[in-house]
């Protein structure tokens, strides 16, 4: 950590921007995906909580209810693994991005993992160590911590996925969701409407490029989560 990003974390006032933002208490609030921008935005608010979901990239939002039903079972099978990237494995039966060890690279147009034989299943082992700890947590505490999820949709025919994920979590654990779209109402920017006791709606006016998620607007994020954390804490 940087010396702006430690004075940041300690006193809330930005060294670059020259903006004061008082630090929130974010500690209920986890990401669902879909991908790691909300997770970026924990990070630089000084919310450091390991979770699940926190930095994947989620493809297919209709898989998540069954992997979480399922209690994770199967996630992360090396047999389902592919390269998704340099840095990156793709779970091809959940459909679901992971940052990993597993490194790779590209070969006549294919990617290919970096290493082979006992040294990728050393790796391998080590990354499900980590996935297994960060599943079993976040089951955990969707039984008991009174979570409130936070999944960011960009397009409007996730919402029967939403509804359906929203159902899921209720099913397990006392929770809340804050569904975040993308709108072109200013007048519903950095709003949070309430549609049941444990469904909410925010509204942001553009996410961050999914080539570039750490240049998230944090400000935005910020007025956001200042009103969530008013009216969904309570």
């Amino acid at each position: 950590m940087g010396f702006r990003s430690w004075f940041f974390d300690k006193t809330g006032f930005d060294l670059k921007s020259l903006r004061y933002t008082p630090k929130l208490d974010l500690s209920r609030f986890e990401s669902l995906g879909d991908n790691c921008e909300f997770g970026c935005f924990l990070v630089k608010s000084g919310n450091h909580h390991s979770s699940f979901f926190r930095f994947v990239r989620v493809m297919d939002l209709s898989t998540m209810s069954q992997l979480i039903l399922n209690h994770f079972h199967d996630v992360f099978l090396f047999d389902n693994l592919a390269s998704w990237g340099e840095n990156m494995v793709f779970d091809q039966q959940y459909k679901i991005a992971f940052h990993s060890a597993i490194h790779s690279h590209n070969e006549n147009g294919n990617m290919i993992f970096n290493v082979q034989g006992e040294q990728l299943v050393e790796i391998y082992q080590n990354e499900l160590a980590k996935i297994t700890y960060l599943s079993s947590k976040f089951l955990s505490e969707l039984k008991t911590h009174n979570k409130i999820y936070v999944i960011k949709t960009n397009q409007q025919q996730c919402l029967n996925q939403i509804d359906e994920i929203h159902n899921t979590l209720r099913s397990i654990g006392q929770c809340k969701i804050l569904n975040v779209r993308e709108t072109d109402d200013k007048k519903k920017l950095y709003t949070i409407e309430k549609q049941s006791d444990n469904f909410y709606i925010g509204y942001l006016d553009q996410f961050a490029d999914y080539n570039n998620v750490p240049d998230l607007n944090f400000y935005a994020w910020y007025k956001l989560m200042a009103n969530a954390n008013k009216i969904m804490t309570v």
